[in-house]
């Protein structure tokens, strides 16, 4: 799971078109009130569907999206 900041950073997008895919039901959401969480699988299969200019076609390890998911949610 990821929070929405991680998700808007795996994603190269902002945290309001995440909550647009939230919205309009391509993505759903879990947590709590105060915390929102999406699949990072749920994701990943969004982007796959976006049109070039919105994902990245290359394959990028899960470690590597960790790792930057963790960068972007450290403020950095």
């Amino acid at each position: 799971m990821l929070t929405l900041v991680e998700a808007a950073a795996v994603a190269r997008t902002s945290s309001a078109a995440i909550q647009a895919w939230l919205k309009s039901g391509q993505l759903t959401r879990y947590g709590t009130v105060r915390r929102i969480l999406v699949s990072r699988r749920q994701l990943l299969e969004v982007l796959r569907h976006q049109p070039p200019a919105l994902a990245d076609d290359a394959e990028v390890p899960d470690d590597a999206i960790e790792a930057r998911a963790a960068q972007y949610a450290r403020g950095g």
